[in-house]
């Protein structure tokens, strides 16, 4: 999902300099964080524990100075957010541990720009790409101790996803009209192999599958076209085996999600050509077909985020000029508001999703 919220988004807390720690801690309760108004029209965060559907809580966080919140990015073993805001002085990622209340920015030392590319599959590595508007490169920030490793990857690297033994992938583009290149790394970026290569399209939201055996991602035409059609693709990791699945809404930012169990993809599909009206769509990979979970005639449905168990899938849903996380049920559909705010944005699983 991309887009950008409201402003300003008013917390509860000051920020403090302290560093979060990286703690490892898979039995953590579920919580759904997201992006409200509140009764006096102020935006803040808040948590909500679905094991009980209380009324979801604020969180004690405040936004940066001339920033609007762009997207959150959970952890996937802890109740630690990387928040993506746009700001005046450019794009700005910070790091917010909702248990000790602890926020750092990573880009900090380098005094520049930051934007989210990846988290490391145990948590404790954040990647971003910093200097975007001027040398950009990418760098790893250690949540364990606050260390900055910049890495020796192509600037032009605009997409990367991890793995669960450390290695990375990333996708690059050498400039309009020479497509996109897939590579996979070590951690530290050493060791670089060409994984694949589009020399006529862009390739985008690098998503592995939960056993690591596929990848999906999002195929668009390699032109100065804004937001042309795409198509939705898997490939084994392992070979070139790929199938095309699906039609797919491309150059917004909206990625496919894959279900915890890994035989569904849901994904955004553009139903008007003409308005870039769109709805959220299952592909089944045990039926290989594809279903969908929305039916709305005139509104932009964003990225979708599915619980880790796989019962909910939650998304952004923007018409009439309001923008508000909606909650389906994976095998029934049922779509509806998560709750009753006129505003809402950006809902995310923690931990894990």
């Amino acid at each position: 999902m991309k887009h950008i919220f409201w402003a300003p988004l008013l917390l509860l807390l000051g920020l403090t300099s302290c560093v979060s720690t990286f703690t490892e801690n898979p039995d953590l309760p579920l919580l759904l964080v997201y992006a409200r108004a509140g009764a006096d029209g102020q935006a803040m965060l808040v948590a909500w524990d679905i094991a009980t559907w209380e009324e979801p809580r604020p969180l004690s966080f405040a936004l940066p100075a001339d920033c609007r919140l762009f997207d959150l990015y959970p952890s996937p073993t802890d109740y630690i957010l990387a928040v993506e805001f746009v700001c005046g002085g450019g794009p700005l990622v910070q790091v917010m541990n909702l248990r000790t209340a602890e926020v750092l920015t990573p880009a900090e030392q380098y005094q520049v720009d930051s934007r989210f590319q990846a988290w490391s599959a145990d948590g404790r590595f954040l990647y971003l790409k910093a200097d975007s508007l001027g040398a950009p490169f990418i760098f790893r920030f250690d949540l364990s101790n606050a260390s900055r490793r910049r890495l020796d990857l192509p600037e032009t690297v605009y997409d990367m996803a991890a793995l669960s033994d450390g290695r990375i992938l990333y996708a690059l583009t050498r400039g309009l009209g020479f497509g996109s290149e897939v590579w996979v790394a070590a951690a530290d970026g050493r060791r670089p192999h060409l994984l694949f290569a589009e020399p006529q399209h862009i390739v985008a939201y690098l998503r592995p599958s939960p056993d690591e055996t596929h990848l999906a991602y999002i195929r668009l035409p390699d032109t100065s076209q804004p937001f042309p059609n795409g198509e939705l693709w898997l490939r084994r990791l392992d070979g070139e085996t790929t199938s095309l699945l699906s039609s797919a809404d491309a150059g917004r930012g909206y990625a496919p999600a894959w279900s915890p169990d890994g035989q569904a993809i849901a994904f955004v599909m553009r139903v008007d050509l003409r308005n870039l009206w769109t709805n959220l769509a299952v592909y089944s990979l045990e039926k290989q077909e594809v279903s969908f979970l929305t039916e709305f005639k005139n509104a932009v449905v964003e990225t979708p985020f599915w619980s880790p168990d796989g019962q909910f899938l939650t998304f952004n849903v923007v018409r009439n000029g309001t923008i508000q996380v909606w909650i389906a049920e994976s095998n029934q559909g049922n779509p509806r508001p998560l709750d009753e705010a006129p505003f809402s944005c950006c809902a995310v699983w923690l931990p894990g999703r």
